[in-house]
């Protein structure tokens, strides 16, 4: 981008404001926290006799001076000397929707700071109140801590900061990348291989692809293609259930059904089509055959009827 300190102006003071608070500069909100954290990690060293304080110390100092560096790259880059593309030499300012908020903030980051400075500070603790909102914590948190300011610590790690932006405003003033293209870190033979490895991000991205994001895709792609796909649907669906309902459906259709039911149901039709054939003979059409079946009938009756007599006597 490049020159949009003078079309965004508003945007460009806000975002100074949090440059200079979040590197730590006196007497913006960012500075009390990293002086108690600085402080905090150099007294566990030097009164407690820890090492890990003393390493703590370092890599913070490290991390204050990487941040002051790339958050004033940023403002080189983004803010100062010429637009680099259209888009830029004609972008507007933000709206009250944006620029409300970024004022709002920009002013908390001035002033916040003084809600919670640490004793013995310049009469700041007379003015304001030494440690007002951690005696506000104290209640409620488990660990509430109240420290004395350590000067020696903040003027240093404030000269960090500043030395840090020196660097990247020398590095970042001549606007080479306009020219190549290419970040003038980039072209320094010493600087090249930490510019590359701070622009691969430390090569997080390939380690956590291979690491995690890989081996999830292969258990993903196991689990769908031999798993759900192949055993699931191949196998157990067409093998299992698809061969399993037709083996039975065949077994219900061919033995049970027409073996059993239509036998049971076409056998008693056989047998009353036998029995009525049978029946039917006796349909001859004689009066005299009639009339001999009927006198066989009566007999048949009065013998029944006489039977239980003639036992009798």
């Amino acid at each position: 981008m490049g020159g949009l300190r003078k079309r965004l102006p508003i945007t460009f003071w806000t975002y100074l404001i949090a440059t200079l608070a979040l590197s730590g500069i006196f007497p913006l909100a960012g500075f009390w926290s990293k002086d108690e954290l600085l402080a905090d990690a150099w007294l566990a060293g030097l009164v407690d006799n820890k090492l890990s304080g003393y390493i703590v110390f370092g890599a913070l100092l490290i991390a204050a001076g990487f941040t002051a560096f790339y958050m004033w790259r940023q403002i080189e880059l983004v803010f100062l000397g010429n637009p680099r593309t259209e888009a830029a030499a004609h972008a507007p300012e933000n709206g009250r929707l944006i620029a409300i908020p970024l004022i709002l903030l920009a002013i908390c980051s001035i002033f916040a700071g003084f809600l919670n400075t640490p004793s013995n500070v310049l009469g700041l603790d007379n003015l304001f109140g030494a440690h007002l909102f951690t005696s506000r914590l104290e209640y409620s948190v488990a660990y509430a801590h109240v420290g004395e300011f350590q000067p020696l610590i903040a003027i240093f790690a404030t000269v960090v900061s500043i030395g840090a932006f020196l660097v990247a405003h020398n590095i970042y003033k001549h606007r080479q990348i306009v020219e190549t293209g290419r970040d003038p870190l980039e072209l320094v033979p010493t600087a090249a291989p930490f510019w590359s490895l701070a622009n691969a991000r430390m090569y997080w991205d390939q380690f956590y692809g291979r690491v995690f994001v890989r081996p999830f895709e292969l258990a993903a792609q196991f689990l769908a293609d031999v798993v759900d796909w192949r055993f699931l649907h191949d196998y157990f669906h067409d093998q299992v259930l698809l061969r399993g309902f037709n083996a039975v459906a065949r077994f219900l259709g061919n033995p049970v059904d027409l073996g059993i039911i239509d036998g049971a149901v076409n056998g008693v039709g056989r047998i009353t089509k036998w029995v009525s054939v049978e029946l039917r003979q006796i349909q001859t059409g004689y009066v005299r055959t009639y009339a001999l079946t009927f006198l066989i009938g009566v007999v048949l009756v009065i013998v029944v009827i006489l039977l239980p007599l003639l036992q009798r006597g």
